[in-house]
């Protein structure tokens, strides 16, 4: 005994099984796009903090570092000097 379904019935049963389907999906791709939000905010918690040091230690050394180290480097060239000239007063006494 063969049942005859009709069109209407048929068209009736896809858009259900559509309607269904998208709302499982649905529910898949926001769990997905959730779990991803979640991930991307551990990211910025992790990466965050080192980026701002980062930021924070190129501020110092373009502002203070930099100076400082050629001044100290200055100092060493003139030490050195002021050095070869005191031995070569030591030797001229001799």
């Amino acid at each position: 005994m063969a049942t005859r379904i009709s069109a209407s019935a048929k068209t009736l049963g896809i858009a259900l099984f559509i309607l269904v389907a998208l709302y499982f999906l649905g529910r898949l791709i926001l769990a997905v796009i959730w779990r991803l939000f979640g991930f991307t905010l551990f990211l910025v918690q992790i990466f965050l903090p080192l980026l701002v040091l980062a930021v924070l230690a190129w501020f110092v050394y373009r502002v203070w570092g930099r100076s400082h180290l050629r001044a100290r480097k200055i100092d060493r060239i003139r030490n050195a000097r002021y050095l070869k000239e005191a031995v070569d007063r030591g030797k001229d006494s001799n």
